[in-house]
This record gives structure tokens, C-alpha cells and sequence, in this order.
């Protein structure tokens, strides 16, 4: 201790500094360095101009904290600390005048502090850099804020009436914060929407803080969409009710749009860039259609169909399954990427003999014409 004195007189000389800080400029021991740092000359003080006062005030910090975590699901943890540069300038530069080589830098040691301190008062939940919950406390601003690690679902869904849209746009109200208006889920609720449904349940049962989609299509607002359901990735962040959530998720059984697969997995679009469609064509027509030397269903065969993507798109065929008086019924199986009103519409100009459907049955032949997905295929 003989050898600490003279550098520890220069130290308290010149700062305010706590029994802490200054025991700890000698030690790589920190529980030994309030005692240290007491038989130094320093005292416990909240005006230390090394940690801020953060060692006197540690308890109400962690009570702050622990309050916070109240919230949320949690097996692990992580701590994080800001401390501002010129706090840090300050201690490097004293130690740099005094050639001091020992002891325990200001960020590291108190994130060591309030990690013993967090186990001391929370001893079930283990510390990992893997964490579910990421806790950052900045001593700039005497704040504290925590982050809960996002998982994500693959998520199938049926939409069966007409008159919904699959998006949403982003609520008047609240600029897509959340608000009453909006359900907390920051999108126009009308007319409705498949992702505000989502959205909505999603972000409840697991109360978090927002929810993120990643599309595999959509689909026009007059189409049923039926079979296993169409894929979707669904993000939740910054989720309260971590392993809860799922058991409280409502699926919308019974409803207009109901979620037929929901399977905690990493986002992985590989398996959206290979999906395929089955898509069932209704047309009413002006009088009954006679095929006569048109051959619909060879037309479509393995047929590549401009897409939105510069990928190329195919239909791999085309069945005509019904013909009735005024009304014919075809199914086709393409690649999800191909928007189904291709089919119907496309021609590359007035000379290209490949036509679109509507154009080679006669562009007076057909009067009205929807479409519905009746499955996606994963090949």
C-alpha cells in the first residue's frame, strides 16, 4: 500500500474522486476497491469526476433497471455501458502523467459493477453474449433503456373473403407510431388489410414494440387466397412476452383471415425465391366458348411471362376444368413471382402470336374475370 500513496495523494490533489475510482486505479480487484481506496484517503461521494457519481448511485440504477425488466420474459441478459469520452479522456490522461499500469479502466469496470450487482439481486437469469434482453445504461444522460432480442416467425395465412387488401397504409393519426385509433399497430385499419391483422395480434400477444413483415407477394384485395396458406416472415421486436407470446397469439380462427402456420424460424427468403402457385381463373363470357382451333391449355405450357423481377418467371401449365354456358374455369401452376393478371393481360405488341389469355379468346369474348390462389407449393 506504501508504493499506492504517493500516486493516490496526486490523484485526490487534483479530483473529486470516490473511494471506488481510486481503488480501483491500483486493483484489478473491484470488490476490494472501496476499501482500498478508503485506506488511500478518497471517501464515498456522488460528485467523483471519474465514474459521475455512478458507483454511489449503483443501487438506485440497478432498482431502475430491475424495474424495467419486470416487463419482460427473460432467461439472459447483457449489459452494456456509455460513458462519455470526456470522462474517459480525463482518467487516461491521470493515469498516463502517473505511469500507472494497474488497475481497472472506467467502461470495463462498470459494466463488471453492475453485472455483479444485477446477479446479486436477479441470480436466475444468466449473462451471456447471446442475451435475450440487452440492458444500456449511459451515463451521459442518467438513462437506462432495454432491448429485447427479436425473433422471428414463418407464418402461413389464408385470406378468405374478398374485399381485403393484403397491405396497409401507414395511420393518419400517429404517422405510424401507434395510437388508439390504429390498434397501437401505426397502419389504417380501413379498409381492411391482412398485414393490419397480423400486425395487430402479433404485436399484442408478444408486446412489442413493432412488427416487421417480409412479403412473399401479394395478392389483389377481390382474390381468395385458400390451401396451406401463403408465406410470410413476421419480426417481432423489442418483444416483452418472449416465450409467452406464442401460447397468446390468436390465430383469427373463424375470421376472414386466419393464420394456418406459425413456426418460430430464422427470416430465410430462400424459401419464398422458389415458391409456386396454383391459381384458379373464373371468366364469364358474352355467349358460350367453343375452342374451336384455339388450343389455351399448349399456349401456356412452360411459358416464361414478364414479371416484376428481372428473374425469370414460367408457367409450367395451364387446364381449362370447366366449361358451363357463359363461364370458364382454369387453373394454372406458376411461379409465385408472376403477378396472375399476366396471364390474362399480357402481349408483347400488335404482331407477337403470343397472346394473353383475354386476347386469344377475343377481346369481346370476355366480360368479367377474377382469380383466386387455391395453394403454394414448395418444389
Amino acid at each position: 500500500m506504501k508504493d499506492y500513496l504517493p500516486k493516490a495523494r496526486k490523484i485526490t490533489a487534483k479530483v473529486k474522486i470516490c473511494n471506488w475510482c481510486l481503488g480501483r486505479q491500483f486493483t484489478t480487484k473491484l470488490k476490494d476497491a472501496p476499501a482500498l481506496g478508503t485506506s488511500l484517503g478518497s471517501i464515498e461521494t456522488n460528485s467523483c469526476e471519474f465514474c459521475g457519481g455512478a458507483y454511489t448511485e449503483r443501487v438506485k440504477t440497478i432498482q431502475d433497471i430491475i424495474t424495467k425488466l419486470a416487463e419482460y420474459e427473460i432467461r439472459s441478459i447483457q449489459i452494456g455501458v456509455i460513458v462519455p469520452k470526456h470522462m474517459i479522456d480525463r482518467e487516461d490522461e491521470m493515469r498516463s502523467k502517473l505511469r500507472l499500469n494497474t488497475g481497472v479502466g472506467i467502461k470495463k469496470a462498470l459494466v463488471s459493477l453492475y453485472r455483479s450487482e444485477l446477479r446479486s439481486r436477479l441470480p436466475q437469469i444468466f449473462q451471456t453474449n447471446l442475451p435475450d434482453v440487452f440492458v444500456k445504461i449511459d451515463l451521459e444522460g442518467n438513462t437506462s433503456h432495454i432491448e429485447s432480442k427479436s425473433v422471428s416467425y414463418l407464418v402461413r395465412y389464408v385470406k378468405l373473403e374478398r374485399g381485403i387488401r393484403t397491405r396497409s397504409k401507414v395511420c393518419e393519426r400517429c404517422g405510424g407510431v401507434g395510437c388508439e385509433v390504429c390498434s397501437e399497430t401505426g397502419l389504417e385499419s380501413n379498409p381492411l388489410s391482412v398485414e393490419f391483422l397480423v400486425v395487430r395480434q402479433f404485436k399484442r400477444a408478444f408486446a412489442a414494440s413493432r412488427i416487421r413483415i417480409s412479403w412473399s407477394g401479394t395478392d389483389d384485395e377481390e382474390s381468395i387466397v385458400n390451401g396451406s396458406g401463403r408465406p410470410i416472415f413476421v419480426q417481432v421486436l423489442n418483444p416483452m412476452h418472449r416465450y409467452t407470446g406464442i401460447s397468446r397469439l390468436d390465430r383469427m380462427v373463424g375470421g376472414p383471415v386466419q393464420l394456418t402456420q406459425v413456426e418460430e424460424k430464422e427470416l430465410d427468403t430462400s424459401m419464398i425465391v422458389g415458391l409456386k402457385k396454383l391459381v384458379k381463373y373464373t371468366l364469364e363470357t358474352s355467349h358460350p366458348w367453343v375452342p374451336g382451333d384455339i388450343n389455351i391449355e399448349s399456349m401456356f405450357r412452360n411459358r416464361v411471362v414478364p414479371s416484376a423481377s428481372k428473374n425469370l418467371r414460367r408457367v409450367y401449365w395451364l387446364k381449362v376444368v370447366e366449361v358451363q354456358n357463359s363461364s370458364i374455369t382454369m387453373i394454372a401452376y406458376m411461379d409465385n413471382g408472376i403477378s396472375p393478371w399476366n396471364l390474362l393481360k399480357w402481349r408483347h405488341s400488335e404482331q407477337d402470336a403470343e397472346l394473353g389469355v383475354l386476347e386469344a379468346l377475343g377481346s369481346e369474348m370476355v366480360t368479367k374475370y377474377t382469380y383466386d390462389v387455391l395453394d403454394f407449393r414448395q418444389d
